[in-house]
């Protein structure tokens, strides 16, 4: 799970290839995601972080990659897609998330 700024809370629901989002008292906000290999499409995302901007960083286990989300004015953008060789968690390429 990751943590906003703001207070939000974000969850990885790895199960269903998606990424739910609650406020810090555990209401349910929005979600996004389904499962596939398409832009915002998951394959088990294995984890969930957020910059001290509110850009979220997902962990795509499945489809090898770190999709990263900006919402702006309650919209969702998918910002950038960084492949890599073996199943990744954040905490392994954070060094390439900046």
């Amino acid at each position: 799970a990751g943590r906003s700024k703001l207070s939000s809370i974000y969850v990885s629901d790895t199960n269903n290839d998606r990424i739910q989002k609650f406020t810090s008292e555990g209401v349910f906000v929005t979600k996004w995601g389904t499962g596939g290999t398409g832009d915002g499409e998951f394959g088990s995302p294995k984890d969930v972080s957020v910059d001290p901007n509110g850009i979220v960083f997902v962990a795509d286990r499945n489809n090898n990659r770190v999709q990263k989300f900006s919402v702006v004015q309650s919209r969702l953008f998918e910002l950038l897609v960084l492949l890599y060789p073996h199943r990744p968690t954040l905490n392994q390429y954070r060094h390439c998330l900046g």
